[in-house]
């Protein structure tokens, strides 16, 4: 299928050229609009403990500007190389670093984060099958194949969560047609 570029006008263009100027300029910045990085800059402070599902800069970026920060990250090899970089710049002890690959995984984080000291109760089990709805509910809505990719990238299926490539072998698609 040929690729459109019918939404290319001026100012998608203008947009897009200033916002990869400033990823080039600022490339410790998160992967967020300016406008969010100017105004968290502003609102963040060092006694702050951030949560984040997905690391990345702005793991390294919030760890620098608050006193904890709480990161999930689903893709292993992922989580490894962010892990790395945590490490080469000592902020182990300002980053409580996750790896968590399934979907029921998030539940027991929520309840460690949020300091639970109970075992498993029924509000968790509730709250894991709304949860288990919701997700359902969303994927009914894509056709079977789009469901299929996105439960296979964070392991809905009862597998581990797939990475990109991983899912690109099985579907026969790139890395990049999968994101």
């Amino acid at each position: 299928m040929p690729r459109s570029f019918r939404h290319w006008t001026f100012r998608y263009v203008k947009n897009r050229v200033i916002q990869i100027l400033h990823e080039k300029t600022h490339p410790n910045d998160p992967w967020l609009t300016r406008q969010s990085v100017h105004i968290l800059a502003d609102l963040l402070q060092d006694t702050d403990t951030g949560l984040e599902f997905g690391s990345g800069r702005s793991t390294i970026w919030f760890a620098q500007r608050t006193s904890r920060v709480i990161s999930i990250e689903h893709d292993f090899k992922w989580y490894q190389s962010v892990g790395q970089k945590i490490q080469d710049l000592n902020l182990e002890s300002k980053i409580d670093y996750r790896y968590c690959d399934k979907i029921a995984d998030y539940v027991g984080i929520f309840d460690d984060v949020m300091g639970s000291d109970e075992s498993p109760s029924p509000d968790n089990e509730l709250m894991l099958e709304s949860l288990r709805e919701e997700i359902r509910r969303a994927l009914d809505t894509l056709t079977p194949r789009e469901a299929d990719v996105v439960s296979s990238y964070f392991g809905l299926s009862g597998g581990h969560a797939m990475t990109l490539e991983e899912i690109g072998e099985k579907f026969d698609l790139t890395r990049e047609r999968v994101r």
